[in-house]
């Protein structure tokens, strides 16, 4: 395995991480935001585009709180 296959499969491993977080964070923003934090039942647009880059990189944290605030 040569320097070219690591690196490729290294990119397309962060691409697929970041297309399941695009998705995440288009349900999250459309229905659980407010789930997660109450304050942000009437937030703004400008708000929700400024968390748009943390919930890409940290959406497995954040999916396990939206799924630990749902059971309860």
């Amino acid at each position: 395995m040569d320097l070219t296959n690591v690196i490729t499969f290294i990119l397309i491993a962060a691409g697929l991480y970041l297309v399941a977080g695009l998705f995440f964070c288009a349900a999250l923003l459309k229905s659980g935001l407010s789930t997660l934090d109450p304050g942000t039942r009437n937030s703004e647009i400008g708000f929700r585009l400024l968390i748009i880059p943390g919930i890409l990189v940290l959406w497995p944290l954040v999916w396990k709180k939206w799924k630990r605030n749902h059971r309860s």
